[in-house]
C-alpha cells in the first residue's frame, strides 16, 4: 500500500468556493429574484425521485399555507419526473414560482437573497455554508458534515413535518436565524487555487 507522509499533504480548500466567490461578484447582472421573502428550493438527487419528491412538495404547500407572505422559488432538474411531480403537486400556486435551472451566476444570486435554502445538492450545501445562508438538507444523511459542525445546515431528510417545523423556525425565530446565517470557511476561503498553485510551484517538476 502507498503511504504519503502527513507533511506531502497540503489543505487548500475547496475550489467551488473560489468559483462561488468570483460568480458573486457577477450576479447582480443575472437578472432579479422574486420580492423576498422566499424559499429557495432545489431537489434532484435520484433517491429522492417518487415517494420522497411527493413529500417535498406537500411540505413546501404546507409552509405556503402556514406563512401568507412567504413565496417558494423551486428550480426543477430538467429530469421529467421531477418537473411532472412538482407542477402535479403546485402548478398554478400563485405563491409557488416553478422554474428551470438557472445559470450559475443567476442560481448564486438566488442564493443571495433568499431567505432560507432547502436542498438536496451537496454543492449547494457549501455554497450556503460560505454565504452565510440557513440551509435545511433534504437528505437522511450528508456528506458535507464540516456545514453541519459549523451550525450553519440540519439535516431534515423528506419529512414533511421535520421540513415545515425546521424551515418556519427561521423566518420568526431570531435567535436561531442568526446562529445559523454566519459564514463559515469550512469548505474554503476562495483562496485555494492560489494555494493549489503554490504548493506545485514549490514542489517542483517530477523526478
Amino acid at each position: 500500500m502507498f503511504h504519503r507522509h502527513r507533511a506531502d499533504i497540503v489543505v487548500t480548500g475547496n475550489t467551488v468556493i473560489d468559483a462561488l466567490l468570483l460568480a458573486r461578484d457577477f450576479a447582480s447582472r443575472d437578472g432579479a429574484p422574486p420580492p423576498s421573502p422566499y424559499v429557495l428550493v432545489t431537489a434532484h438527487r435520484r433517491e429522492n425521485h417518487g415517494d420522497a419528491l411527493v413529500r417535498t412538495c406537500d411540505a413546501v404547500r404546507e409552509l405556503l399555507e402556514r406563512h401568507p407572505s412567504l413565496r417558494v422559488w423551486i428550480r426543477m432538474h430538467p429530469h421529467p419526473a421531477v418537473g411532472r411531480t412538482w407542477s402535479e403537486r403546485l402548478g398554478g400556486h400563485d405563491r409557488a414560482l416553478l422554474g428551470e435551472p438557472l445559470c450559475y451566476t443567476a442560481f448564486v444570486r438566488a442564493l443571495q437573497g433568499a431567505t432560507l435554502v432547502l436542498t438536496d445538492s451537496g454543492g449547494a450545501q457549501e455554497e450556503c455554508a460560505s454565504l452565510g445562508k440557513s440551509v435545511f438538507v433534504m437528505r437522511e444523511h450528508t456528506q458535507r458534515a464540516e456545514a453541519i459542525d459549523a451550525g450553519v445546515a440540519r439535516v431534515v431528510a423528506t419529512n414533511v413535518a421535520a421540513i415545515v417545523d425546521a424551515a418556519s423556525s427561521v423566518p420568526g425565530g431570531a435567535r436561531l436565524r442568526d446562529a445559523m446565517t454566519r459564514s463559515t470557511d469550512a469548505f474554503g476561503d476562495g483562496r485555494a487555487a492560489q494555494r493549489i498553485l503554490a504548493a506545485l510551484w514549490s514542489a517542483g517538476p517530477p523526478a
